[in-house]
């Protein structure tokens, strides 16, 4: 895949918009895929779509909202759209193709459209067993090139392709997942915070939360780290629901996190105390590390993607070297806080398990790559568990290589 620079154009497919004022949900109108974004992730959109470069695009939203093009980061905005397959074109260069048009296709995009008014009525309205019933029930991808090249990066990975024989049905669920994934922050941002709270508490357990509790009662700080499976996102709101205040370190705009802020001061409003401050990834590193040192309890992720020009370290996972940021060693090698990997997964439709494990040991945070390889270990336990559930599979030639890999079809897009 090209590398995304400033004078970089996008080819988007076409799409639909709908919702508002303050979360959108965006519809690729030939597959009926869904992404929600926010009113500043609308304008970079038609932005972009009438040809305008990266840094242009940056330009005129800092025009719009009164502040410099440095300050204007879209990058997490591009990776969201090329991720969930809204780009058809990078430089002119192709990356995914457009699907035919019939009547499967007009039942999709209409339907699509449908479902996503449907889904923004049912989040403020309906009682919340009835809502995640309807707008998270599963439906396995139907988008063959996604669903190929899910398939691609499976057939990969050689212990996987020994648990399961069937790679296929196992890429189309991963599609399901994902788009399960952008739904629940749909509700997330959309249901009234008496039923959100309501949700959070009796559809959501937590397995392992005597560890936190120890790791804070060190009183040095806590560092959580989470992985992009299953429904990642809803970590920090069972946990603030339970009455954990954490920073999360977010791949985000400063806008995208003063958005997340607005809806959490909605729910406080509403008597609901969450306590979650969402601090932007680009600046964030040093705003983390000083609420540590004061006994924070700090959440980030370890499995962005990262491309080979980024500063990365590569560590063993699932018989290949996956590249990954340095944050979390970054941030163990610089305080005594214990690292604790938190885990999620399903437990039926609208119902989860947030897993917290035990602290890495003293041996396993001896180093930055000790730190990392640890991690990597747990991540790779739990994507072999539920392969479906990961959803990097996608980018898996992207974030992570082997020598063998470039001899196959597609090999060659990272």
């Amino acid at each position: 895949m090209s590398e995304l620079t400033g004078a970089t154009r996008l080819r988007l497919f076409p799409i639909m918009v709908t919702g508002g004022p303050d979360r959108y949900l965006v519809i690729r109108r030939d597959t009926g895929k869904i992404l929600q974004t926010t009113a500043s992730g609308i304008e970079s959109i038609k932005l972009l779509r009438k040809g305008l470069t990266v840094d242009a695009t940056r330009a005129a939203i800092g025009v719009k909202y009164g502040c410099a093009a440095v300050d204007v980061d879209i990058m997490p905005l591009l990776e969201s759209l090329i991720a969930a397959d809204f780009v058809e074109a990078i430089d002119g260069h192709t990356i995914s193709v457009r699907q035919r048009h019939g009547v499967w296709a007009s039942w999709r995009r209409y339907g699509a459209y449908g479902l996503a008014q449907i889904a923004m009525t049912l989040v403020r309205r309906a009682p919340i067993g009835v809502s995640t019933r309807l707008v998270l029930r599963r439906r396995p991808s139907r988008d063959p090139v996604v669903v190929e090249q899910v398939a691609r990066n499976m057939r990969r990975v050689p212990a996987l392709a020994r648990a399961a024989d069937d790679i296929e049905r196992q890429a189309a669920e991963n599609g399901a997942v994902l788009r399960g994934f952008f739904l629940e922050r749909l509700l997330l941002a959309g249901l009234p915070p008496a039923t959100l709270d309501h949700w959070l508490r009796t559809r959501a357990r937590v397995d392992g939360l005597a560890h936190l509790d120890r790791a804070v009662a060190r009183g040095q700080g806590v560092i959580l780290c989470g992985f992009h499976v299953a429904s990642y996102s809803m970590i920090p709101f069972i946990l603030a629901c339970r009455g954990y205040a954490q920073t999360v370190l977010m791949d985000a705009t400063d806008d995208s996190a003063r958005e997340i802020r607005g809806r959490l001061a909605q729910i406080r409003d509403a008597g609901y105390a969450y306590e979650i401050e969402p601090v932007a990834a680009e600046r964030g590193a040093r705003t983390v590390l000083r609420g540590v040192q004061h006994g924070a309890i700090v959440l980030l992720l370890f499995d962005a993607t990262v491309k080979p020009s980024r500063e990365h370290a590569k560590v063993p996972f699932l018989g290949a070297s996956l590249r990954v940021a340095r944050g979390v060693a970054w941030l163990a090698s610089r305080t005594s806080a214990p690292v604790l990997p938190v885990s999620m997964r399903g437990e039926g439709t609208g119902r989860y398990c947030l897993e917290i494990r035990e602290p890495l040991t003293e041996l396993e945070r001896s180093t930055e790559y000790t730190t990392l390889a640890a991690l990597a270990r747990v991540l790779e336990r739990d994507v072999l568990a539920q392969p479906a559930a990961w959803l990097k599979w996608k980018d898996l030639h992207i974030i992570a290589e082997h020598e063998s890999w470039h001899d196959e079809p597609g090999g060659n897009d990272g």
